[in-house]
């Protein structure tokens, strides 16, 4: 490139010495071409460079407020879930629903009809449930993974009031770790015998809110609800 440069300066200065000195005509013949051909290699050196294509910045991503690990199929630890009920338990009164056991509730098969009563129903007496769910409750009632918001939309709950235990974790612990936070009542028939030790509030007359279906639908031991705020 240097080189080429060089011949094309040299060339064209010769030119134009020969175009003024009349005796140095011949060197034209000579200076002429080289120049030419100096010239026009440069220019096609120049013109072939390839030149490096304009690549724009990624744009950044943009962080939607409110989303969080239920809305991508995950789900919080039971300690998270507590700490998020804690949170707004001052001033209004909850009751922890263990989900995977009232499903069972009418007839003995799994069905999201007896959920969507117990919410209806505590709800309309000014109580704030939250559910509690296994991880593989979603197969029983769907046969499908369902995360917290899935079951809050079916059952006409807003966010947070759903937690989905992850994998390998024990809902049964993750509910009663809960109510002892909240001094909340559970609703649920089970006895959670295996945790009086830890957790011997379970043998207390109105810790556990149990329910049945009658002739009249669903029906509350309503002795152990408490008044929905203080």
């Amino acid at each position: 490139m240097v080189f080429l440069v060089s011949i094309a300066i040299l060339s064209t200065v010769y030119m134009i010495a020969a175009l003024l000195v009349p005796e140095w005509a011949d060197i034209l013949l000579l200076a002429g071409p080289i120049a030419g051909a100096s010239i026009f290699l440069l220019l096609k050196r120049f013109l072939s460079r390839p030149r490096r294509p304009v690549v724009d910045a990624p744009a950044p991503k943009k962080r939607r407020r409110g989303t969080s690990l239920k809305e991508h199929g995950q789900t919080r630890s039971p300690a998270v879930a507590e700490r998020r009920l804690t949170r707004a338990s001052a001033a209004r009164k909850w009751i922890i629903v263990d989900g995977s056991n009232v499903m069972h509730w009418q007839d003995g098969d799994p069905s999201f009809q007896p959920l969507r009563d117990v919410a209806e129903n505590l709800v309309a007496g000014g109580y704030s449930p939250h559910f509690f769910f296994d991880a593989n409750a979603g197969y029983i009632l769907a046969d499908r993974y369902l995360h917290d918001r899935d079951f809050e939309k079916m059952l006409n709950l807003r966010r947070g009031k759903v937690t989905v235990v992850s994998k390998g974790t024990v809902a049964d612990q993750a509910i009663l770790g809960a109510a002892r936070k909240l001094n909340a009542v559970v609703v649920t028939n089970d006895r959670y015998r295996d945790w009086a030790d830890q957790y011997p509030e379970v043998t207390q007359q109105g810790f556990l809110l149990k329910g049945r279906y009658g002739a009249h639908g669903l029906r509350l031991d309503e002795a152990a609800m408490q008044p929905a705020y203080a």
